[in-house]
């Protein structure tokens, strides 16, 4: 969940909203695993993150645009903040896990998972998708749970479920499958699934190659701020892969990805900066994006800034330093 996001989309809905709206969503913002106090007319409520959950999935976020959204917001709020969950079983392994007490921590997941805690059932899903804190990796125990959250339209689940069914090395392959639970979520508001979605249909996993439904999921992941979705179009958009090349708008969404701190982007951006593709030709600033990228890891842009140092175009020469990015570069 980007709450932040969330929290800027029903701001940016209500310039004038009341304070009772702003505290909610101001409090919203200290989200954690942990247990968060909500202040309605000065009354505390208590929320944890299973609850904020289904808060979020009970309110269609492209619906709030008027008061009776409002009230949907504020009644889905009361109804999730009746009880208090201090003493739940997921928060006790919670702690037992903080304190490195694994099997404690396992047994007591499983039990709230057991008992119907469906953000219990996702984490415990993931644990066995992955072969985590002390459980066997067993991908048919990750898709019972995983199917079990699903019952509470728990979003991440549903995502987890439909990367599963077409992924090698976990289940079946099942693009059907996949295309349906990734649907369900990117629907209810998830944006890696609204990416994923869009990475299906540029694909063709599960479903038709389609251009058009390929930039509309990506969009909507892109200007919720996910920067892989935000490279993915830069990127195709910049040398026509799939979509109509549009250079102008290819920039945009690479530069947006960059302030999102994309490896990947800083380096195609830095590339159109040496280039001169669709911005000024500016070999400084392809030498800065290049550095960033490099200096956390990005091969293609280690490589580039070796080449930059042994031109001396954008820096001074410095053949043993280019000779340190390049040997960089190899060895990722």
């Amino acid at each position: 969940m980007q709450i932040n996001k969330f929290i800027l989309l029903i701001l940016s809905h209500f310039t004038n909203t009341s304070d009772r709206i702003l505290n909610i969503v101001k409090r919203l913002y200290e989200l954690s695993c942990k247990l968060i106090p909500i202040k309605v007319d000065n009354d505390e409520y208590s929320v944890n993150l299973s609850n904020y959950l289904s808060l979020i999935d009970y309110v269609n976020l492209s619906d709030i645009t008027n008061k009776e959204s409002i009230d949907r917001l504020l009644d889905a709020v009361l109804s999730a903040s009746q009880y208090s969950v201090d003493d739940t079983l997921f928060l006790k392994a919670n702690k037992e896990f903080s304190n490195e007490n694994h099997f404690t921590g396992i047994q007591l997941l499983k039990s709230a998972a057991a008992n119907g805690d469906s953000y219990a059932q996702t984490v415990l899903g993931t644990y066995y998708l992955f072969g985590d804190n002390g459980l066997p990796q067993d991908p048919n125990e990750a898709e019972y749970w995983y199917k079990q959250a699903t019952k509470s339209e728990i979003r991440e689940a549903e995502r987890q479920l439909g990367l599963m069914y077409r992924t090698d090395n976990f289940i079946r392959h099942d693009y059907l499958e996949s295309y349906f639970y990734l649907r369900k979520a990117a629907d209810g508001g998830d944006i890696m699934a609204a990416r994923e979605l869009g990475n299906s249909f540029m694909a063709g996993l599960g479903v038709p190659r389609d251009p058009v439904q390929a930039e509309k999921w990506l969009t909507k992941a892109a200007e919720l701020d996910d920067s892989e979705a935000q490279y993915i179009l830069g990127n195709a958009l910049l040398y026509g892969n799939f979509f109509a090349q549009n250079i102008i708008v290819a920039i945009s969404w690479l530069q947006r990805a960059v302030e999102n701190n994309h490896e990947e982007a800083k380096f195609l951006l830095g590339k159109c900066y040496r280039e001169g593709i669709g911005v000024k030709k500016n070999l400084s600033r392809c030498y800065e994006l290049w550095l960033e990228a490099a200096t956390n890891g990005e091969p293609q842009s280690q490589c580039g800034i070796g080449h930059l140092l042994c031109e001396g175009k954008a820096v001074e020469k410095n053949f043993i330093q280019a000779a340190f990015w390049l040997r960089k570069a190899k060895e990722s």
